[in-house]
């Protein structure tokens, strides 16, 4: 994959790590959601709970219930959403989206110039960065990829909804036992990690779950 490089700032949303067996279903998704998901976005339930959105980010602000990772894309501006059409969630259209839900599911993501994670943050959950170049401003125009990416300033840890991922370790591209395994502390030292859902839905609350 050319996002999984090492000192460089490459943002690529969530992906599965290689090696396992990636489950995805099917999600309705409203004609009346703002903003489009794009491959690689943390999605998120909305408030009634019968469709999913894009998460924006952050933690006090975007509490939705965690879904998964969107496996593909849903364009808002097109308004065929699920309360457009009658939806069928055994056929992937445009008003629906395939998403990466299992709750043991372990994915590769990268921390950010302006907040590279410590590696004092494995074993903390984090969230997702809400503002800037990267996170809920929008998507590579290029590749239709998501560019949201966890950030130690949006969160070091936390027990609530808005903290979307627990951090496994770095990835093993990371070979090595200079800064790449250490605290980071410059843009060329961006990291990607493994992580796994901290908090989903379909998994109960984990009440040994490490937050600081």
């Amino acid at each position: 994959m050319p996002y999984l490089r090492t000192g460089v700032a490459t943002y690529f949303g969530f992906m599965p790590a290689a090696g396992q067996t990636a489950r995805t279903r099917i999600y309705s998704v409203s004609s009346s959601e703002a903003n489009d998901i794009n491959v690689g976005d943390v999605v998120c339930y909305t408030t009634d709970l019968g469709t999913v959105r894009r998460t924006t980010g952050g933690t006090s602000t975007d509490a939705g219930v965690y879904v998964g990772v969107a496996a593909s894309r849903v364009v808002s501006a097109d308004g065929t959403g699920s309360t457009e059409t009658d939806s069928d969630l055994r056929i992937l259209t445009s008003g629906t989206l395939l998403v990466y839900d299992d709750p043991y599911q372990v994915f590769v993501g990268s921390d950010t110039t302006s907040g590279v994670l410590a590696s004092a943050s494995v074993g903390k959950a984090v969230a997702i960065l809400s503002t800037g170049a990267v996170g809920s401003t929008g998507p590579s125009g290029t590749l239709l990829r998501s560019v949201q990416a966890i950030s130690a300033i949006s969160a070091s840890s936390g027990s609530a909804n808005g903290y979307r991922f627990k951090v496994l370790g770095l990835h093993p591209i990371h070979v090595t036992f200079s800064t790449d395994g250490g605290s980071a502390s410059s843009s060329g030292e961006t990291r990607k990690f493994l992580l796994m859902p901290a908090f989903p839905a379909m998994r109960p609350v984990d009440l040994g779950h490490v937050t600081t």
